[in-house]
């Protein structure tokens, strides 16, 4: 397997050949790392080979994806301990499917209000103890997670406007989904398209066994508007 990582702490395309270690961009297979010290943007902005695994491991830099029409594949794993962004700005379009597991232990931003087509990232399995942030506007803003529920949420969770959190059904739990909220963890839904499904059902199906929360749960529907004034009455 092909390793190969990002040459310095500078902003650059995921194209830019001179921007990595071999001198040329990743190729099919390839382990990538991006983890030299410093505050910089790595942008994919078109489709890139189906690399085996990508690891981010400097927190103060970022992988901003957003290749509208596009399906970005990483065969194996992603684990971020930085910044993910997918369609951060921008109209939506692009999906991000990873093979395995996808370990978030820094920021993974999925999504805008702006969005008017899909923006997804699908793994087969999560380990989150990061921040997990999805934004949808008119289209969704979707985490499609192949495999079970976790019985236990970890990590915070985001979730504002047209935004889901999927899990397959038949989770490890007894309902299927998730039954408790972790120690400083933290799941807001902003809005009432905001929600944890597990497949084929349909609204937050993924916390309706939810019966312990020794964190943060959060619902912000949208306000509603004040009642009319009433005219007074005489006796």
């Amino acid at each position: 397997m092909a390793a190969i990582s990002w040459k310095s702490a500078v902003s650059g395309n995921w194209a830019t050949l001179a921007d990595w270690s071999t001198g040329a961009a990743p190729v099919a297979g390839a382990a990538v790392t991006i983890g030299v010290t410093g505050s910089y943007i790595v942008s994919v902005t078109t489709a890139i080979a189906a690399v085996d695994s990508i690891t981010l491991s400097d927190a103060a830099a970022t992988v901003a994806i957003a290749a509208p029409g596009v399906t970005e594949a990483i065969t194996a794993g992603f684990t971020n301990s930085g910044t993910v962004t997918v369609d951060a700005t921008g109209a939506g379009g692009t999906s991000v499917t990873i093979g395995t597991t996808l370990s978030n232990s820094g920021v993974l931003d999925i999504g805008n209000s702006g969005i008017s087509k899909a923006a997804t990232v699908t793994a087969k399995t999560l380990a989150n103890t990061g921040t997990i942030d999805l934004t949808g506007g008119s289209a969704a803003a979707t985490l499609d997670i192949t495999g079970p529920s976790p019985a236990s949420l970890t990590g915070d969770y985001v979730l504002r406007g047209d935004a889901l959190v999927n899990f397959s059904s038949g989770g490890v739990s007894p309902s299927g989904g998730v039954t408790s909220i972790a120690g400083n963890s933290e799941l807001v839904l902003d809005g009432a398209q905001s929600r944890v499904e597990l497949s084929g059902a349909a609204g937050n199906s993924g916390l309706t066994g939810l019966s312990s929360n020794a964190g943060t749960l959060a619902v912000q529907l949208a306000p509603r508007s004040p009642p009319a004034a009433r005219s007074p009455t005489t006796a």
